[in-house]
């Protein structure tokens, strides 16, 4: 509006005003960044028709009105990449609901064009933008399905009013002081192939935007071609009458084009959401074990890979970040709440942002409801001042691990233990020292455990820990191997070797959860044997007793 409203004061601004408007085209392509290749060829083609306008601008203020090498260069390689462009935006079909309407458009444009052939061949550019016209219609179709902007609309009726401009041109060239109207029109095409190009590359509905946009820019065409027309006296010719019934017909299209497209825009996002609540199911609460929360978000990660094709890896915010993926490239923050409880990392910017932006919300907050249970499940099943599962934990770990040894006929072992003396590093050093020390046992009992093996804080300094494909003397072994590693350490200011007593059970294949209760209950009478025997041993309530 700002370039029409200044090219309508003077000669000199209209001399500037297709450069300007011209170079915004390049402009807005270049501050959006485009990422395909159709749109990087668009931004290239926009760039040499802005050449092409400075180009004329400088030989018209010259008094020079002939081509030059350089115009014609910028003009036909311009031209050139913006077929190429436009073939590459086209949908994978065209349809009849977008052919049959624009059958008479498509003949009244031809019409035009045929009215002066020996000046429109002589000119060439004509043809040759009614040409990029019938080339940019299919690129509508995708929009009309929903999976464009109406910005592709917006496009279009820009290469047409470059060719209502260039059909008036050549009619009229010879009559003098009618290039003002015909100018400003095609300042309205720049402008309105700018706001195309900006809707479509920055993804965000605007349908009301785009009718506003299409009403303005063709009624303000009508007008600036109405005055030229009445001007000149020839508003009567069969050229004027066919010129302003194609513009009529054009812009009922256009509307027509525009609310199938809004429809079909609303449909499609019905879809995607509907569809991404179906995704949104597979985000499943994450368990306390690391591996197996690592497992659950690769496998989401896999899930959502299907609805955005461009998501290469996910971080989760906890109190140790959970990652799975590749974490670089395009960054997008998962917020609940005004919290970020993670980030997407994508190859690209994605393709249906906008969709993520309405189902990122629900998404987030899946997410985060499932690691608030992954905590209330972590505090309810692991030991507050070791870390390590607690007696409940035990209850709901077990289960797993019986099934897991009954379907493969593996043994398991049962440990009871505690540290020898504990009440002493107590009554001596105080309760913060005898929690250090319990900590340093726990620390040591967890890195000798196995994937399938669990560690139990049973209460005080009592310990228990189930061996997973373990009998009596691998148990007796890693108990070994537990005892000397404790006896190594130095926990200061506790002034003596630190030991501990044990009592085993088991060494078999359990058949239930009484069974293994049984094994607990023998290891801990184990346990007191040892105790009574002298502590710093590891006794069976049957059999032999070891020593350390």
């Amino acid at each position: 509006m700002v370039l029409l409203s200044l090219s309508l004061i003077s000669g000199f601004v209209l001399s500037i005003g297709l450069p300007l408007a011209a170079s915004l085209v390049a402009v807005v392509m270049l501050l959006h960044r485009p990422r395909t290749l159709a749109w990087r060829l668009a931004t290239a083609a926009s760039a040499l028709w802005a050449i092409e306008e400075i180009a004329w601008a400088v030989r018209r203020a010259a008094d020079i009105h002939t081509a030059s090498a350089l115009t014609e260069f910028s003009y036909f390689g311009g031209s050139a990449l913006w077929v190429v462009a436009l073939l590459l935006l086209h949908g994978r079909r065209i349809t009849k609901q977008l052919w049959l309407p624009l059958i008479p458009a498509v003949i009244g444009l031809a019409a035009l064009m045929v009215f002066d052939i020996p000046r429109s061949l002589q000119l060439q550019f004509p043809f040759v933008d009614a040409a990029l016209v019938l080339i940019a219609i299919p690129a509508i179709e995708p929009a009309m399905r929903g999976r464009a902007s109406a910005g592709r609309l917006l496009l279009v009726l820009a290469f047409f009013l470059r060719a209502l401009s260039s059909a008036t041109f050549s009619w009229l060239f010879e009559i003098d002081g009618l290039r003002i109207e015909v100018v400003v029109v095609w300042i309205l095409a720049y402008g309105l192939l700018a706001l195309g190009a900006h809707l479509e590359l920055s993804g965000k509905p605007a349908e009301l935007f785009a009718t506003a946009a299409v009403m303005l820019g063709l009624q303000l065409p009508t007008a600036a071609l109405a005055m030229l027309f009445v001007r000149s006296g020839l508003i009567t010719t069969s050229f004027a009458v066919l010129l302003f019934v194609l513009i009529a017909y054009v812009q009922l299209v256009a509307m027509m084009v525009i609310v199938i497209a809004y429809r079909q825009r609303r449909l499609v996002a019905e879809s995607e959401l509907t569809t991404w609540g179906s995704t949104l199911e597979h985000v499943v609460r994450l368990v306390n074990d690391e591996d197996d929360r690592r497992s659950s978000l690769s496998e989401l990660l896999l899930v959502l890979r299907q609805r955005l094709p461009q998501l290469r890896g996910m971080v989760l915010h906890e109190n140790a970040e959970l990652e799975v993926g590749d974490l670089g490239g395009y960054q997008y923050p998962i917020v609940s709440a005004g919290t970020e409880v993670g980030r997407f990392y994508f190859s690209e910017q994605p393709d249906n942002l906008n969709v993520l932006d309405a189902v990122a919300p629900f998404l987030a907050a899946r997410l985060q409801q499932s690691m608030e249970q992954a905590t209330w499940v972590n505090h309810a099943m692991t030991d507050p001042l070791t870390g390590i599962l607690n007696r409940r934990g035990l209850d709901l770990r077990i289960a797993e691990l019986l099934d897991k040894a009954a379907a493969d006929s593996k043994v398991v072992s049962v440990v009871m233990l505690d540290l020898d003396h504990f009440k002493r590093v107590n009554d001596f050093y105080g309760h913060t020292v005898g929690d250090q020390t319990l900590k340093v046992l726990a620390k040591i009992l967890s890195g000798h455990m196995r994937n399938n093996d669990l560690v139990v804080r049973w209460g005080g300094e009592e310990f228990v820990i189930v061996l997973y494909d373990a009998d009596l003397n691998t148990a007796t072994d890693v108990v070994k191997r537990i005892r000397n590693e404790l006896k190594e350490y130095k926990n200061p200011p506790v002034s003596w070797v630190l030991t501990l007593s044990a009592g085993l059970a088991g060494g078999s294949v359990p058949s239930d959860r009484k069974n293994l209760d049984r094994w607990i209950e023998e290891a801990d009478a184990a346990l007191k044997i040892a105790k009574d025997n002298g502590r710093d041993r590891t006794e069976q309530l049957r059999g032999a007793a070891f020593t350390g």
